[in-house]
């Protein structure tokens, strides 16, 4: 059984097979590796190698003083050797070399994966169109150039679960020595590595349980002590906090099972924290980012285990197909359960889970072969099924072209793409916030005299890092002012427009399925050109009505063509720091947005250099106002930080 291939690759070993596959997809993966920004915790990982290398090296408190200290660092520590074997001293080179090795760590879990398909099914087309699944899901792409922490895990957990396929399959101590390497290594990537050993060793217990004679039973305890050796050698082995005192792996293990640090995430409309979050969590961001052709394959494929289980259940307890079938279950599923049970600290969508991915993959792969029939099928019911994979691969693949390149913002249509509000009201968009990058080549581009001074809004560190992987021609043009002084902010749309700037001039966006992920914005822009000087606030202050403000206070507030002016004569520095507060009341309370609608105000709070500036001895900035009806108006200034308030003003409007 199997789709039909041209007779040169029907004739290949079906290793031969799968390295051309892998080869064409890092072909394209080096075509499109400059297009990728720089994913949010890429210094904070390399870094952690830096501290561990220094820690070998005989620093003692390199690790110590690190709160990443409990992580491993089996990838990230061949990717510093790497660094450092080749000389590479560039930034951009640098996150260049990163990102195309943990590219190519993705493409040879596919390539693990089309191995063990092919094992388990005998079929060589099916094991291309598991590798093909296990490539194409749009999320795990993306994330695949600037994310070496999941990825590497998740192709990790496919290459495990490879030997521990072969090791049951040749029951041999080498094999299972091999296997316990393995495992060990995705252990020392991930706490739900460890996953992979206790399951191992449930199965090496019930084939103790099994076995005939003494002899036999000598050998299974041979090599599952075998395997456990090389496991715990392994995890041992490749972090280095854990040489000087072993028993520091129970702290990390508390750690990392319960990540102290919570963050805020959308999910569904709401914040949550990110422990706090409901129980659907997980699974409702699976289902929702996970392309739709894989989701019921995989439930084909899951429900097909089950009923085979149910005919034939003492199978399910001996080592062969059946009980490693229901292994690639029980990892799909037992993680969720052991999450939502200890109310895991997960963040925002479940990259912490991306390793699911790999026994998703192989669990797709049962159910599209119990769809193609049995051995001998008709050649009718064999061309429906992989003809319609392959179109569902098709159209995954336009998606993720749509979107490139910034695939981590991929949502399927069970995410009601449409739904008013849009997504980027209701999801995190781009967590990572690599598409950062797009934004400053917009800003290099749009203004290619000018130095820029730029600052992100979400994940604000990250503009440094996207920075960072420019041509140094470009880097040099683009300065990181301190405090709300920059020309230009750069941010995900609910930050920008629903909250810290909801009235900034958009000059550049990336939108998906409507939604903006990505916005850039001026400011003073409401000037007439990002730069303004003394003149244009001195044309702005002399348009104002002669009437006399709305209201009088520490600023004077004056009401002009649908925007706030706040002047104050004889003006310094000091009286611009405090924030200034705007709570515009709507006439109607369903012009408010739904997060704002029980409070009964628009908060709009905003900064003086967002968009002030100075002249004459006066200060003068503004905040265009909403285009509803509004009824009244309350404004001053407050210290940040939940200082007290400055001074405050009510007015009422009763106009638009």
């Amino acid at each position: 059984m199997g789709i039909p291939l041209p007779l040169t690759l029907r004739r290949a070993p079906f290793p031969a097979l799968a390295a051309a596959v892998c080869l064409v997809a890092a072909m394209v993966g080096v075509a499109v590796l400059d297009d990728y920004g720089v994913g949010y915790d890429e210094r904070a990982t390399r870094e952690l190698a830096i501290r561990s290398v220094d820690y070998v090296l005989g620093d003692p408190n390199a690790l110590h003083s690190s709160h990443d200290r409990f992580y491993g660092v089996a990838f990230e520590l061949p990717l510093l050797l790497a660094e450092r074997g080749l000389g590479l001293r560039d930034s951009r080179d640098i996150h260049l070399m990163r990102h195309l090795l943990t590219h190519l760590f993705f493409i040879l879990g596919a390539f693990f994966c089309g191995l063990l398909t092919h094992r388990m099914f005998g079929s060589r087309g099916l094991a291309v169109l598991a590798m093909l699944l296990f490539l194409l899901h749009p999320r795990l792409y993306a994330h695949s150039f600037f994310n070496s922490k999941d990825i590497p895990f998740a192709a990790m957990f496919m290459i495990a679960l490879h030997l521990a396929h072969r090791a049951f399959r040749k029951e041999t101590t080498g094999a299972f020595v091999l296997c316990g390497l393995a495992v060990g290594v995705a252990a020392n990537l991930r706490i739900f590595g460890l996953l992979l050993p206790l399951a191992v060793l449930a199965m090496r217990m019930l084939d103790l349980w099994h076995a005939g004679d003494r002899a036999e039973r000598q050998r299974v305890l041979a090599s599952t002590g075998a395997f456990a050796a090389a496991a715990l050698t392994m995890m041992y082995v490749l972090h280095p906090y854990y040489w000087a005192n072993p028993l520091r792996f129970i702290e990390g293990l508390q750690v990392l099972s319960q990540h102290p640090t919570a963050i805020s995430t959308l999910f569904q409309g709401e914040a949550f924290r990110s422990d706090e979050v409901p129980p659907h969590f997980i699974p409702t961001w699976f289902a929702i980012t996970t392309p739709p052709l894989t989701l019921l394959l995989a439930g084909v494929g899951a429900a097909v285990i089950c009923a085979s289980g149910l005919a034939h259940p003492r199978r399910m307890l001996r080592n062969g197909e059946l009980r490693f079938r229901f292994l690639l279950l029980g990892c799909a599923t037992l993680p969720v359960a052991v999450a939502i049970a200890l109310q895991a600290n997960i963040y925002d969508d479940w990259r912490h889970m991306y390793f699911l991915w790999a026994p998703a993959s192989l669990l797709a792969a049962a159910g599209l072969q119990w769809l193609a029939g049995p051995a001998k099928p008709t050649a009718l019911r064999r061309r429906l099924a992989y003809g319609s994979a392959g179109a569902g691969l098709a159209c995954v693949l336009v998606s993720m072209a749509a979107l490139h390149p910034h695939q981590q913002v991929y949502f399927n249509q069970l995410a009601d793409r449409r739904a008013p509000g849009g997504l980027a009201q209701r999801f995190t968009m781009d967590y990572y916030a690599a598409s950062y990058r797009q934004g400053l080549e917009h800003l290099l581009e749009r203004y290619p005299d000018a130095v820029l001074q730029v600052r992100g809004r979400n994940r604000g560190g990250n503009l440094a890092r996207n920075r960072e992987i420019l041509e140094e021609h470009d880097r040099r043009r683009i300065l990181m002012p301190p405090a709300w002084t920059a020309e230009f902010l750069i941010g995900d749309n609910m930050r920008l427009r629903g909250r810290d700037m909801p009235s900034a001039p958009v000059i550049y966006e990336r939108q998906t399925y409507g939604s903006a992920y990505l916005q850039v914005v001026a400011p003073k822009l409401v000037w007439g050109t990002p730069w303004p000087d003394s003149d244009s606030y001195r044309k702005a202050h002399l348009s104002l009505p002669r009437g006399g403000a709305l209201a009088e206070a520490h600023f004077d507030v004056h009401l002009s063509n649908g925007a706030l002016y706040y002047v104050r004569e004889g003006c310094g520095p000091v009286d611009t720091e405090a924030r200034f507060l705007l709570h515009v009341f709507p006439l109607h309370a369903t012009d408010l947005p739904a997060h704002r609608r029980k409070h009964g105000f628009n908060n709009r709070d905003f900064d003086f250099d967002w968009r002030g500036g100075f002249f004459d001895g006066r200060c003068i900035t503004q905040e265009p106002l909403p285009d509803y009806p509004i009824a009244r108006i309350s404004t001053g200034q407050f210290v940040r930080g939940g200082g007290p308030v400055v001074w405050k003003v009510d007015f009422p409007v009763n106009e638009k």
